[in-house]
């Protein structure tokens, strides 16, 4: 199987999963629109005055203007200036850190999903959690690449704008990787 046909399979089975019901009839999550921001990238260096590094999947939940101030550096809020105009009376931006490898090769990133748990009955979920899915799209990605060198590293920080999420929201963030069709 092609990598593209993987990518189009795992998006029709995580999308049957998701949109599968509960034995009330309610949906198993209630799927939040949403609109993505600019994914922003820059070199790996720990301390670089666009986007610090903070840990893998690092995520901030940002409910005012005050909280883009608090999480976001001085340079970060001249270049993406759009983030101050969110209206966060009814809005959240949710923004996600983490490492992007194979640099050279990326194409995008694209959030593909995010809603909140709908059931009463998981151990591992509860009732009004949050799930974000996000595709990492690459032109090829070299899994043999040495872990040593991280020349072809970078830090990149992927945001979204949704309806309003509680600050204190649990939310899990997961991620593929897929090649690009050309």
């Amino acid at each position: 199987m092609k990598k593209p046909t993987i990518t189009i399979f795992l998006t029709i089975i995580l999308t049957i999963i998701l949109s599968a019901c509960n034995h009330t009839g309610e949906p198993l999550y209630i799927h939040q629109k949403f609109t993505q921001l600019n994914t922003v990238i820059t070199p790996w260096e720990k301390d670089n005055d666009l986007l610090p590094w903070k840990g893998q999947g690092h995520m901030e939940i940002i409910n005012s203007i005050d909280d883009i101030y608090a999480t976001q550096t001085e340079r970060f809020i001249e270049e993406n200036p759009n983030w101050l105009n969110v209206d966060f009376s009814t809005k959240s931006i949710l923004a996600i850190r983490s490492v992007l490898f194979n640099y050279d090769y990326w194409q995008f990133t694209k959030v593909i999903s995010f809603a909140i748990y709908n059931r009463d009955d998981s151990y591992t979920i509860k009732k009004g959690e949050y799930s974000l899915y996000a595709v990492n799209y690459y032109a090829h990605f070299n899994s043999d690449e040495e872990e040593e060198d991280h020349s072809n590293w970078r830090i990149y920080q992927i945001a979204i704008v949704t309806d309003k999420i509680p600050s204190n929201a649990e939310i899990t963030a997961n991620w593929s990787l897929s090649v690009s069709p050309e």
